[in-house]
């Protein structure tokens, strides 16, 4: 959902003095709601959304697009999940109000507006809202992507860390990490945080779990990254229950674009089980080594049995070069697996160890094959890929479109 201090913010982009006229004179604050008006169309609203953040309820005018569909999906890129959208034209087709309930579009008005239908349609959204607590369907819930490593020491908290806050900063995404080793999880010290005690808390009292407690449980870093984690004591026996795990990624599922999971070797608990199958993208990271097929291959075993639709497994083969006399091929890894890496990134033994030293993010400092790795698995995550790979016409391009 949209953070804002009004929880009914509404923002307004229209592209007629009759239609901003209309919302002036409409009496939100009977309803609850601040509101801002701007005087444009789709295009501007677009601009805007890539650098703002969303309101609760974003009433666009689509009169002057061409393509109001495609338009709309690109809207839902940028948009914050949980946000309720409206939209005015001026064309009263049957067709294309069919077409955007499909979207999850809540309403469709036709010009000319009138005070009167402002304030019904914000009614109605209003006391659905009381009646559910689920989101808008006009943005898709956020990607759950659970990142787990071959064995040890291949490098998946960098990877964590550094696509988290590549997506955060540089692509304006809201973004959750949970660090589920909640004894020896490390991705605090990746932004030079202490270590806190927030998932450990939600775990002990799993039925108080709410959006309120969880934003109190987790730390910030800058305004679109959040981190929960904790570190408990060694000699702790820590109970990871999977009643809190379903109610936390629910929780923020519903209210960011990414939640990246850093996940424990362990398969034995009810919440790593959990993850895995609810997980929309699944990183393995693995080395060359005979270690990291052998262990690679298990959880491709694994995963055959639990996969959910459309989920994806992908695998990144990291620290290239590092121990070369002992690495396999990459065509002897693949032809043993018999699924293929989908990223390679070469050995840096200066950049992350600096970037960790420092409590600054690898891809902060934009060198070093590491980074430009994570780069690449961002483009992965973002369906970059595959957009440059197929057509770009008309159904390529909604083809591409993920809600």
């Amino acid at each position: 959902m949209a953070q804002n201090n009004n929880p009914n913010s509404l923002l307004c982009f229209l592209t007629d003095d009759a239609s901003v006229g209309a919302v002036q004179a409409t009496s939100l604050t009977n309803l609850g709601i601040s509101f801002e008006v701007k005087k444009g169309g789709i295009e501007e609203c677009l601009k805007y959304l890539k650098s703002n953040q969303s309101p609760d309820i974003l009433l666009i005018d689509i009169s002057e697009s061409k393509l109001p569909m495609t338009d709309m999906m690109k809207l839902a890129e940028v948009c914050e999940p949980g946000v309720e959208v409206i939209t005015v034209g001026n064309r009263n087709e049957v067709g294309l109000f069919r077409d955007l309930m499909r979207l999850g579009i809540k309403d469709y008005l036709v010009k000319p507006l009138t005070s009167m239908h402002i304030f019904k349609t914000l009614e109605h959204i209003l006391l659905e809202e009381k009646k559910i607590s689920q989101p808008g369907k006009f943005n898709k819930s956020g990607k759950l992507v659970t990142f787990i490593g071959s064995h040890g020491g291949v490098g998946v908290s960098t990877l964590v860390a550094n696509n988290a806050w590549a997506l955060a900063e540089k692509e304006s995404k809201k973004v959750a990490i949970i660090d589920l080793d909640i004894q020896l999880g490390i991705i605090p010290h990746f932004f030079n945080l202490e270590p806190s005690m927030g998932l450990q808390e939600l775990f002990e009292t799993p039925e108080r779990i709410d959006e309120t407690l969880i934003n109190r449980s987790m730390t910030h870093v800058g305004q679109n990254l959040m981190i929960l984690s904790s570190q408990t004591p060694l000699q702790d026996q820590p109970n990871l229950s999977l009643e809190a795990i379903k109610s936390i990624t629910q929780e923020l599922l519903s209210n960011v674009h990414f939640v990246l999971v850093d996940l424990p070797r362990n398969f034995l608990t009810p919440s790593n089980t959990f993850l895995l199958q609810r997980s929309n993208i699944i990183v393995v990271t693995t080395d060359y080594s005979l270690i990291g097929l052998k262990e690679t291959s298990r959880f491709l075993e694994l995963f055959k049995d639990r996969l959910v639709p459309d989920q994806e497994i992908i695998i990144v083969a990291n620290k290239l070069g590092q121990y070369k006399a002992g690495e396999l091929t990459r065509e002897m890894f693949e032809e043993a697996l018999q699924y293929k890496v989908a990223l390679e990134i070469a050995f840096d033994p200066l950049n992350p160890l600096e970037a960790l030293r420092d409590g600054t993010p690898l891809v902060n400092k934009m060198k070093g094959p590491a980074c430009e790795g994570v780069l690449a698995i961002i483009n992965h995550l973002l369906g970059r890929e595959k957009k440059s790979k197929e057509s770009q016409g008309v159904l390529g391009y909604f083809k591409n479109l993920k809600f």
